[in-house]
């Protein structure tokens, strides 16, 4: 039966029947719906009867109300179990148990609290009350135009709100407050999306942990979410770490930043990762952690890759407008064409490979490392290590003044430029900042290429016939045979030495010199090889 209700004693019933001066009325024991078609309470409370599915009432006359899953008489209607409200009212769920919010339609659906339950359609607003968890479910195809309010009283991860409906952007407000679509809630401890939705964080701070490929948690399980395929950070610092060894499903955008957001993927292992593209798809951090053995390259195509160690295996590069910052990589690398400048900072190190674009001006590429007493072994023409680092396709190497090179074991023509510097093979290595430096096991050939003194050691190591050192760029000297310096500069295993002309070679002041000249202005004296002396 269908009442509509147009005064305190009159109606009509069923669209047919009209009634008057009738102050009682009761439902039959099939469905009643009692529409009040004007502001007021009927004359007698009506009794609703029995039903097949659901007694209704139909209060929207009565403009915006409040109503209670627990009320016993709606305008003075006992025994309903479905209110059609006016929009912007109020429905509010019991002050303990569980109540289930299950939204079939639009606006309207069904609210259970163990054996009571309630129907609705038209409410505004669906409140939770006192310590009751609140759970929220929009149906497939169905909408809600309005908010849902967990109770405040209650613990918030027990306020769920779920919405099964494709495609969904969630966009939070606060820890637990938000929008989605024509849906605003508030404290709500756990976000349910379709499997295909759009999560987009507060403008704070926040910290996400990311337990599945759409599941997660952000800020120590304040809020939880599953379902939730595409995330995007606020304007605050987000921090994002994987909790699985995975890819998440979709992309996550880590939005503006403070300071920076970082990334944290050490569960995943060793991986390779290159500046400028998406991180395990994560795009927009300035910060990544990973696992010991991963490989960061950087960007090629002619450009430059500047590479800061300043901790322990960690540091940022940049590259024009692309900047990272990086804690756990054991190869940071160049590509195609790139040039590379590795520096690293006094008092840390590097444990791992720095490696050069070997496609690139080796020139281009240089390594820098400030921390003093370092002793650089080359392995190559543009390889080798130094302490803990090991590098390669390197141009140009810079100690921090306090340093030894010992060089690749050929035979190698050392250009000396500087009183700590110069080239290897006719720049095929140009070097700074190395108080010793040290031949291979062939025959070295030093040239000093400037007038002043060579800070350290020149030491000639090993040789197949002779090491020798050319200072014939410095004028008439004077140099006693067996000397530990020449000109001024400490020398140790040499067996030849070219001068200008004018030059004096003297003897010991004991014992026998033996003299050998075997050529014009060249020969042996006690036993080692001079040459255009006099």
């Amino acid at each position: 039966n269908t009442w509509r209700l147009d005064d305190v004693d009159r109606g009509l019933l069923n669209g047919i029947m009209q009634f008057n001066s009738v102050e009682t009325v009761a439902g039959g024991s099939g469905d009643d719906t009692f529409v009040f078609n004007f502001y007021g309470m009927y004359a007698n409370p009506i009794v609703a009867g029995g039903e097949n599915d659901r007694d209704s009432v139909d209060v929207r006359a009565l403009g915006v109300r409040a109503y209670e899953i627990n009320d016993t008489s709606i305008n003075g209607v006992l025994g309903i179990e479905r209110i059609i409200a006016a929009s912007g009212s109020t429905l509010t769920g019991a002050s303990s148990g569980i109540n289930q919010w299950s939204i079939t339609d639009s606006n309207e659906g069904i609210l259970s609290n163990g054996s009571s339950s309630m129907g609705f359609s038209g409410f505004s607003i669906l409140q939770g009350s006192g310590a009751a968890e609140d759970q929220f479910i929009i149906a497939l195809g169905a909408s809600f135009n309005g908010q849902l309010r967990g109770g405040a009283d209650s613990n918030l991860q027990d306020n769920t709100f779920t919405n099964i409906n494709a495609g969904n952007a969630w966009e939070l407000s606060a820890a637990n407050n938000g929008t989605v679509g024509s849906t605003s809630f508030t404290n709500i401890g756990e976000l349910n999306g379709s499997g295909t939705d759009t999560l987009t964080a507060f403008a704070q701070a926040n910290a996400w942990n990311l337990s599945a490929p759409t599941n997660g948690t952000i800020n120590s399980s304040e809020l939880a979410f599953t379902g939730m395929t595409n995330l995007n950070g606020g304007a605050g610092d987000d921090d994002f770490i994987f909790d699985f060894n995975g890819a998440y499903a979709g992309t996550i955008e880590a939005g503006g930043e403070a300071d920076e957001d970082t990334l944290n993927i050490v569960i995943r292992g060793a991986t390779s990762q290159t500046l400028g593209q998406a991180i395990n798809g994560v795009m927009g951090v300035e910060y990544v952690t990973v696992a010991t053995g991963s490989t960061l390259n950087g960007i090629g195509g002619g450009t430059t890759n500047v590479w800061a160690i300043t901790g322990e295996n960690a540091g940022r590069v940049t590259n024009g407008t692309e900047r990272l910052g990086f804690a756990g990589f054991s190869i940071l690398a160049g590509t195609a064409a790139s040039a590379d400048q590795f520096t690293i900072d006094d008092g840390v190190s590097f444990t791992g490979q720095l490696q050069g674009g070997v496609d690139s001006d080796l020139q281009q590429n240089t390594f820098t490392n400030n921390t003093e007493g370092n002793t650089w072994v080359l392995s190559a023409a543009n390889d080798g290590d130094v302490g803990l680092t090991s590098f390669t396709n390197i141009g140009v190497v810079n100690g921090s003044g306090t340093d030894t090179l010992e060089a690749f074991d050929q035979s190698n023509d050392w250009m000396l430029n500087s009183t700590a510097g110069g080239t290897i093979n006719v720049s095929e290595l140009t070097f700074s900042g190395m108080q010793n430096i040290v031949g291979g096991s062939e025959d070295d050939r030093f040239v000093f290429d400037f007038v002043d003194v060579y800070t350290g050691m020149v030491d000639g190591g090993g040789e197949d016939a002779g090491d020798s050192v050319d200072v014939s760029s410095r004028g008439a000297i004077l140099h006693t045979l067996g000397g530990a310096t020449i000109n001024g500069t400490s020398v140790q295993g040499i067996e030849e030495l070219i001068a200008a002309e004018g030059s004096t070679l003297r003897g010991v002041s004991s014992g026998t010199n033996a003299w050998v000249i075997d050529a014009a202005n060249e020969g042996i004296g006690q036993c080692i090889r001079k040459s255009k002396c006099r």
